[in-house]
C-alpha cells in the first residue's frame, strides 16, 4: 500500500491546481510518489492531455504538466517550487527531456499552437527565456493533408518535432526550422536547405544530433537519396553523412518517407523500408556497423516517444542494443538484444500480451535493465535483470501492483543515481485505478 499525504496548493488564475502527496511501501520498494494532475485545458475532440517530459537534477526531479512545470526533492517527494507558463490561456505541447546545464525546454502555444518556447532555470524553477517562433505565412499541408515538421508548415501539436542536443535545440514547427541556443534562446545558426535537398530535414536529438533528409541528382527527375548526418551541434555542420541510394525499381530510398533514428548514441537505424531492418552505423565515421539478423526481431518495432527524440522503448548496454518488440495485439510484447558489431540476434524474450517494457540502460552499471509493466492487476510492475548472453530474466524489485494501476499506459520511466521515476504523461480520467498517480519513486535495488 501506498500510505498517503496530500496537500494542495493554488497556484492562481488560469494555473490550476498543483499538489503534493509523499508517501511510502511496506516493503520499502516505493519511496514516494505524486497524485495525477486534474487540470490543464484540452482542445476540441481531444480525450486527454498527453505532455511529454521529465528532468532531473541532483537535488530535484522536475516534472511537465499541461499548465506548467514543478520540481519535487529527489529523496523525499516534497515540494520544491512551481512555475507555470507565461500567460493565461497557453497550454504545454512537448517538452525534451534531454538537458544540460541545468535548463529545461517547453515548447507551448495557445489553442494547440506550438509557437513559444520558454526555458526554467531546473534548480529553482525561474523563467530564464521565452521565444516566439518564426512562422512560414502561406504554410499549406502536404499531399496527404497533413503538415509535416520543418517541411510545409505545421498548425498542429501533433506534428511539430522538438531535438535537443547539447547547447542547442531543433523547433521544427510552422513549416520552418530553427536552431536556438539553449542558454538564451538566441539563433545558434541556420539550418542548411541546399538546392538538391528539399527543406531542412528532419532531426533527432539526445547525447549526438542527427539530420535526416531527402536528396535528388537534379531538381525534376533526379534520382531520390536518403542523407543521414551526424551534426555538430555547436555549428550545424555535418561531421559525416551516409547515404541510402534506392534498390532498382524501388522510389523510396529508405529514410525519408517514415524512417525512424530510433538511437543517437550509438546510432540505430529503423528505415520505412521492412526488407532494410535495423541498420546500426558507427558515431565517429558514420560507416555502416552492421545490419540486424533477422531484419526485425518481430512484427512490429513501434514507439510512443515524440518527434524530435531517440525512442524509450530501446538501448544500448555497452555493446549489445535491447529493442521492444510486439507480435501483434494477440501475442504481446517482447525484449530481443543484438550485438551491434556483428547484427547478430543475441536473444528475445517470450512474447508476454500481458507485459510492456522499458529498457533502463546505465541505471545500474552495466547490468541489461528492464522496467517490466505488468498489465494484470494479479502483479505489479517489476525491475527485471536479464543475462546477458541467454537472455534469462532475474527479478530484482517487485514492486506495488498500484504503482501499474495508478499510472495511465504511456507512463514513461526515468532514472539516475539508484532511483526510478515512472511519470504519467496522460490525465488522470484515462486510468481505470481507484488512486491515480503522477509520478511514482521507486528503488533500483533491493
Amino acid at each position: 500500500m501506498l500510505l498517503v499525504v496530500a496537500l494542495v496548493v493554488l497556484s492562481g488564475a488560469g494555473v490550476g491546481a498543483w499538489y503534493l502527496l509523499a508517501g511510502s511501501s511496506s516493503d520499502g520498494a516505493v519511496l514516494w510518489s505524486q497524485p495525477s494532475y486534474k487540470g490543464g485545458k484540452r482542445l476540441p475532440g481531444e480525450m486527454s492531455k498527453e505532455v511529454e517530459g521529465t528532468w532531473i537534477t541532483d537535488k530535484t526531479v522536475v516534472q511537465t504538466l499541461p499548465d506548467g512545470v514543478k520540481a519535487y526533492d529527489v529523496a523525499t517527494g516534497k515540494r520544491m517550487w512551481a512555475t507555470p507558463l507565461p500567460g493565461d490561456s497557453n497550454t504545454v505541447c512537448s517538452a525534451p527531456s534531454q538537458s544540460a546545464d541545468g535548463i529545461g525546454i517547453v515548447a507551448y502555444g495557445e489553442a494547440g499552437a506550438c509557437d513559444h518556447l520558454v526555458a526554467y532555470d531546473l534548480g529553482t524553477g525561474k523563467q530564464m527565456w521565452t521565444k516566439g517562433l518564426k512562422k512560414r505565412s502561406k504554410a499549406k499541408p502536404g499531399s496527404d493533408g497533413r503538415f509535416q515538421p520543418g517541411d510545409s508548415g505545421a498548425p498542429d501539436t501533433r506534428d511539430a518535432s522538438y531535438a535537443r542536443s547539447g547547447d542547442v535545440v531543433i523547433a521544427q514547427v510552422w513549416g520552418t526550422t530553427q536552431a536556438l541556443k539553449i542558454s538564451d534562446g538566441s539563433p545558434a545558426w541556420e539550418p542548411e536547405e541546399s538546392g538538391k535537398c528539399g527543406g531542412a530535414g528532419e532531426y533527432t536529438g539526445g547525447k549526438a544530433l542527427i539530420r535526416v533528409r531527402n536528396c535528388s541528382t537534379k531538381p525534376l527527375d533526379g534520382v531520390q537519396y536518403d542523407e543521414v548526418s551526424l551534426m555538430d551541434p555547436a555549428t550545424g555542420k555535418a561531421k559525416w553523412t551516409y547515404t541510402f541510394h534506392p534498390e532498382k525499381g524501388r522510389y523510396n530510398p529508405g529514410m525519408s518517407n517514415g524512417g525512424e533514428v530510433i538511437s543517437t548514441d550509438p546510432v540505430v537505424l529503423y528505415p520505412e523500408r521492412e526488407d532494410m531492418g535495423l541498420i546500426a552505423l558507427d558515431n565517429q565515421t558514420g560507416k555502416l556497423r552492421s545490419r540486424f539478423s533477422p531484419n526485425t526481431p518481430a512484427e512490429y518495432v513501434q514507439s510512443q516517444s515524440p518527434e524530435g527524440t531517440p525512442w524509450m522503448e530501446d538501448g544500448a548496454f555497452g555493446n549489445t542494443f535491447v529493442v521492444g518488440a510486439s507480435e501483434g495485439s494477440n501475442k504481446g510484447q517482447l525484449l530481443a538484444a543484438y550485438d551491434l558489431d556483428s547484427g547478430k540476434l543475441l536473444w528475445k524474450t517470450k512474447a508476454d500480451k500481458s507485459r510492456d517494457y522499458y529498457p533502463l540502460p546505465g541505471a545500474v552499471g552495466d547490468k541489461i535493465l528492464a522496467y517490466a509493466r505488468n498489465n494484470s492487476k494479479d502483479k505489479g510492475p517489476e525491475l527485471v535483470e536479464y543475462d546477458p548472453k541467454t537472455g534469462t530474466p532475474h527479478t530484482v524489485v517487485a514492486y506495488p501492483a498500484e504503482v501499474d494501476e495508478g499510472l495511465d499506459l504511456s507512463a514513461r520511466p526515468y532514472w539516475r543515481d539508484g532511483r526510478l521515476y515512472m511519470t504519467a504523461i496522460g490525465s488522470a480520467d484515462m486510468i481505470v485505478g481507484t488512486k491515480t498517480y503522477a509520478m511514482v519513486a521507486l528503488k533500483l535495488h533491493q
